[in-house]
């Protein structure tokens, strides 16, 4: 993949156009309208995540339609039942994330669509409480974006260490140093 000026124009245009809906809804949306909206984007990421995990047909829709239930009672089921999936979401962060990583193998389908299934519902949830407190979440965010933009900006011109190249080509640890320091300032 390029990473042309193309593709900052568009990253550009992109956050000019979802950004003010993202907030105005964050804001203004009564909570169960909020979780809808969101709900609405995770489903879009399940398209992507079972693309990922290689699911066919039957897989996608199944996939999909289990995280929309999932997310669905998880609304029902807060706060005891949205603890367990915050553990959940953790331990695998800190604990599969990492031996995924260092195996370096191939993960198998079902193992990712579990993975894909435990994310994406937990990032649901996170958001959908969060706009409790619309200003921690914008918080929260603006700490990713501005992570993100700093690694961008520098990791492009200056990034030489690539960071994880078999999962993303383009991230380096020239960016992560960056954008970890622009976290700090912000």
């Amino acid at each position: 993949m390029s990473f042309g000026p193309h593709v900052l124009s568009r990253r550009i245009l992109t956050v000019a156009i979802v950004l003010p809906l993202f907030l105005a809804g964050l804001f203004w949306l009564p909570q169960p309208f909020w979780g809808a909206a969101m709900l609405v984007v995770v489903l879009l990421a399940c398209i992507e995540w079972a693309t990922l995990a290689a699911l066919d047909a039957r897989g996608r829709i199944a996939f999909t339609v289990l995280v929309a239930c999932a997310c669905v009672a998880f609304a029902f089921l807060q706060p005891s039942g949205g603890a367990l999936l915050l553990a959940a979401a953790m331990m695998f962060w800190l604990a599969v994330v990492p031996f995924w990583l260092r195996r370096a193998r191939r993960v198998d389908s079902a193992a990712l669509a579990v993975a894909g299934a435990v994310v994406l519902v937990s990032a649901w949830y996170s958001a959908y409480l969060l706009q409790e407190t619309a200003a921690r979440l914008l918080a929260l965010l603006g700490v990713v974006w501005v992570a993100d933009t700093a690694a961008y900006f520098v990791g492009r011109p200056f990034g030489r260490r690539k960071l994880a190249p078999a999962i993303s080509p383009g991230k380096t640890w020239e960016g992560v140093g960056r954008g970890i320091a622009a976290v700090g300032v912000y």
